[in-house]
């Protein structure tokens, strides 16, 4: 029984841990060398790295904003 729970949480570490990866690389990061403290992070400390990364990814990145422009002379 305990087997399973083991499983279920390596499986949903794993999970957390390849999306932080994946949008990592996808990101748009301010500067250049934040990509590559961030990977050294989630790879030397899988755990506490991951759930760092996407707790304060959120604020770190650039928020694009939808800023539509209706009084456009270009019809």
């Amino acid at each position: 029984m305990y087997e399973w729970g083991a499983i279920l949480l390596s499986s949903a570490l794993l999970a957390f841990w390849v999306y932080a990866l994946i949008d990592l690389f996808k990101s748009n990061l301010k500067y250049p060398h934040e990509r590559i403290m961030w990977v050294v992070i989630i790879l030397v400390v899988p755990f506490f790295g991951t759930f760092l990364y996407l707790a304060m990814s959120r604020t770190q990145k650039k928020r694009r904003k939808f800023q539509p422009n209706f009084y456009s002379t270009n019809q």
